[in-house]
């Protein structure tokens, strides 16, 4: 076993950039899962911690950055595609850039903690060609919050994983309900100011 030992580590650490940066394009996978899985395979001395922490914010500012680029090159019209208007609706879409057009880059640091919100938020951000230099540093500052987090309470509490991940799941509901009340009432305020 300690002869495989090496290439079980380092195809680990491939497969898991790879998923990561499938997840943030789209894969129906939960990043934040993937993070606290990884803790969890630190713990068990499959995977080195310290090294992983690198590697998984790799493929999490990867993956969004793809998002990003490709709004970016293609613009508005890449919203009026078929798969993207199937994906990500047109409704949430206009949320996001009203979003966007109040609060500017600090959008892009708010939604790398709302996962429901990733995906629109960083497609939109290149669609209003926000500067890439502005993009990577939101995004980057917010998944160095989010991915030692993750990581850590996956290590810490790998002998309660399954706990850990009903408790996420929770928390995610809870992060999208708390999102839905701040668009509604910025939207109140907005048609209340305007009268």
């Amino acid at each position: 076993m300690e002869f495989f030992t090496p290439y079980l580590e380092q195809f680990t650490y491939l497969g898991i950039l790879i998923i990561l940066l499938a997840a943030g394009l789209g894969l129906p996978v939960s990043e934040d899962l993937v993070l606290i899985t990884c803790g969890f395979l630190a713990y068990n001395g499959i995977i080195r911690f310290l090294l992983s922490i690198p590697i998984c914010l790799v493929g999490v500012v990867s993956g969004d950055l793809i998002l990003y680029a490709y709004g970016r090159r293609y613009g508005q019209n890449i919203l009026q595609k078929p798969m993207i208007k199937r994906i990500l609706r047109p409704r949430r879409i206009r949320k996001v850039q009203l979003f966007f057009g109040r609060h500017g880059n600090k959008t892009i640091f708010l939604a790398r903690h709302f996962p429901i919100l990733r995906a629109t938020t960083f497609l939109v951000a290149g669609t209003m060609k926000v500067k890439p230099v502005n993009f990577i540093l939101m995004d980057g500052l917010g998944a160095l919050l989010t991915v030692p987090l993750f990581t850590s309470l996956g290590y810490l509490f790998a002998n309660h994983l399954d706990m850990l991940k009903k408790g996420l799941t929770h928390l995610e509901h809870l992060a999208v309900v708390v999102v839905f009340v701040v668009i509604i009432l910025v939207i109140i305020k907005q048609n209340y100011t305007s009268r």
